[in-house]
């Protein structure tokens, strides 16, 4: 009896389990599976104070040109999270993003002036409140408490991603998320978050002239994140390898920045800045 009542204690814990190869997944499985695979035990333990810092390399590929060796530090506790990636530059010092539990602060990179990632994010700052960017190396990752932020989950299969077949979640936060597509990627084998995507396309205004209107393209972006190299570290799984990529295309820009961090320290010491 008391084994039985321990694992229904579990079950209740950590949500429903793929029995085998021939249940169908659903998002809610999925879910259950990627915080078992982080190790988690309970929301409170999983939301703690997290610090992890490591060197940063940031790359522009396209629309552009140049790189810079600097620092990454995301620090989180709950809801409360930042992420700085820093450089020792006068001319792109980096990216100072956080959200404090009721707003949102996005640095300039020179005065009255965001980067293209930054002015992203704080115009659609739906991704900075659900606590996705970073994913499970912030504690502020929605998916430690489903229940209080009430997404909507859809579970879209299995796709080919980067030549890697991946469980794809559909993400759609309560409210604020508008036309931001949010999708997040889990391995089949360990349930391992290794992606988030967000995609958003933007349809230039209606042009009085049919023939201009037709001419006219959308301009898209999408940001990607990959995680990989994952360890034990504050008690969870954690990846060691944050890769965070910015594509924008249309008639006026094509362009793609990557900034790839290697962690190297996570710490359950620290502090969360607060928002000015």
């Amino acid at each position: 009896m008391l084994r039985r009542l321990a694992f229904l204690a579990m079950a209740t814990l950590t949500g429903p389990v793929l029995a085998g190869s021939d249940d169908k997944p659903t998002a809610e499985t999925i879910v259950a599976r990627h915080l078992e695979s982080l190790g988690w035990s309970d929301a409170k333990a999983a939301q703690a104070l997290r610090v992890a810092e490591g060197r940063c390399h940031f790359l522009i590929q396209r629309g552009g040109a140049g790189s810079l060796e600097g620092k990454t530090v995301v620090a989180s506790e709950g809801r409360r999270y930042s992420v700085d990636l820093r450089f020792p530059s006068s001319e792109y010092p980096g990216e100072t993003l956080a959200y404090d539990g009721q707003k949102i602060q996005v640095g300039f990179i020179q005065p009255r002036a965001r980067s293209p990632l930054g002015d992203f994010l704080n115009t659609y700052d739906v991704l900075l409140k659900e606590g996705v960017i970073s994913g499970v190396l912030s504690t502020a990752w929605p998916l430690f408490d489903v229940a209080g932020r009430r997404p909507k989950l859809k579970y879209d299969g299995l796709k080919k991603v980067a030549d890697r077949s991946l469980h794809q979640v559909s993400y759609k936060a309560a409210r604020g998320q508008g036309d931001v597509d949010v999708l997040l990627y889990f391995e089949p084998e360990t349930f391992r978050h290794v992606r988030s995507e967000y995609r958003l396309a933007l349809t230039p205004s209606m042009s009085s002239a049919i023939d201009k209107s037709a001419s006219q393209q959308d301009t898209r972006y999408q940001i990607e994140e990959s995680f990989a190299e994952f360890e034990t570290a504050a008690g969870l799984t954690l990846p060691r390898r944050w890769t965070l990529t910015l594509r924008m295309g249309g008639p006026s820009t094509d362009a793609l920045w990557r900034w790839d961090t290697a962690i190297e320290k996570v710490s359950t010491a620290g502090v969360v800045p607060p928002l000015p």
